[in-house]
C-alpha cells in the first residue's frame, strides 16, 4: 500500500473545483480502494479552513459552501498526525531548508511516516528536496 503526506493545498482542490481536482480526487479513490493510505498533520484543518476563508472573502464562494466544506474535511477521515510530536523536526527542517514551519510539517511527516509528500505547491516542492524527502508536484502525480 502507498502512503501518501497532503497538504492542504492538495486538500483544498478536493473540495473547491479548480485545476488539479480531479488528479486530487484520484488519491480519494485510491484510499477507497485500499490501494493508498492519506495521512496529513493536523494542522491541514486549520490551513485548509483559512484558504476556505480566502475564497470567501474574494467572492469566489458563498458563506454556506465554504461551511458543507469545513464538514467535508472532518469525512474524508484522513488519519492526522498531531502537529507537537513533529514541531522539532519541522523546525529544525525549516532552518536547513528555508521552508516556513507550516511546510515543514508536512516534509517531516513525509518523512517520519516514510511516504511521498503531495502538493501543488512549486515552491514547497523545489526547497524540500535537499532534504532527500520523496516530494511529487500534485500535477505529476501518475
Amino acid at each position: 500500500m502507498k502512503k501518501f503526506v497532503l497538504d492542504a493545498s492538495v486538500l483544498v482542490k478536493m473540495a473547491v473545483e479548480e485545476e488539479g481536482t480531479k488528479t486530487a480526487l484520484s488519491l480519494l479513490e485510491m484510499r477507497a480502494t485500499g490501494e493508498a493510505e492519506l495521512i496529513a498533520p493536523d494542522l491541514i484543518v486549520l490551513e485548509s479552513a483559512n484558504a476556505f476563508w480566502k475564497y470567501y472573502q474574494r467572492g469566489l464562494l458563498p458563506e454556506e459552501e465554504v461551511l458543507q466544506l469545513l464538514g467535508l474535511i472532518q469525512r474524508l477521515d484522513l488519519r492526522l498526525a498531531p502537529l507537537l510530536e513533529l514541531i522539532e523536526e519541522a523546525s529544525a527542517l525549516s532552518l536547513r531548508l528555508g521552508t516556513s514551519v507550516y511546510d515543514s510539517i508536512y516534509v517531516a511527516l513525509a518523512q517520519h511516516e516514510d511516504a511521498q509528500l503531495v502538493t501543488a505547491d512549486k515552491k514547497l516542492c523545489a526547497r524540500a528536496a535537499p532534504s532527500d524527502t520523496d516530494v511529487v508536484l500534485l500535477s505529476e502525480l501518475s
